[in-house]
């Protein structure tokens, strides 16, 4: 990522899914510190996970992601996609106490909430 930023990359794609929001923010900061870049000469879009859509968990995820990247804002942020899931209570208990959750959770149609536009505007 460092080496993107000095050949001039300014827009950074990131997702909790893609378990890279440490690194990119460890680049960022460095490269900022070298003086290649200023935080606002970068775009940084970054990914809410499948899990993690109910509204009152969504400021902790922002908060936690934007500590990762060592950032205090992000320039766009998406719903990683629009087919949703509920994790197994155990493990949407560990996930709110601060376990971070990027993988797909089993296919079980007892978690599997599929696209539901109600649940997206509610996450919206």
């Amino acid at each position: 990522m460092e080496r993107a930023i000095k050949d001039g990359y300014r827009l950074i794609d990131t997702a909790a899914a893609y378990g890279n929001h440490k690194q990119v923010g460890s680049a960022v900061q460095k490269c900022i510190q070298e003086g290649v870049v200023k935080r606002s000469d970068l775009f940084i879009c970054t990914k809410l996970w499948i899990c993690d859509w109910h509204k009152e968990d969504v400021p902790r995820i922002v908060d936690r992601i934007l500590e990762e990247l060592q950032m205090d804002y992000v320039d766009l942020l998406l719903i990683h996609q629009s087919v949703l899931f509920n994790l197994p209570p155990e493990e949407y208990k560990k996930h709110k106490e601060g376990l971070p959750y990027n993988s797909i959770p089993e296919d079980n149609p007892k978690y599997r909430l599929g696209y539901n536009v109600e649940n997206l505007k509610e996450l919206w």
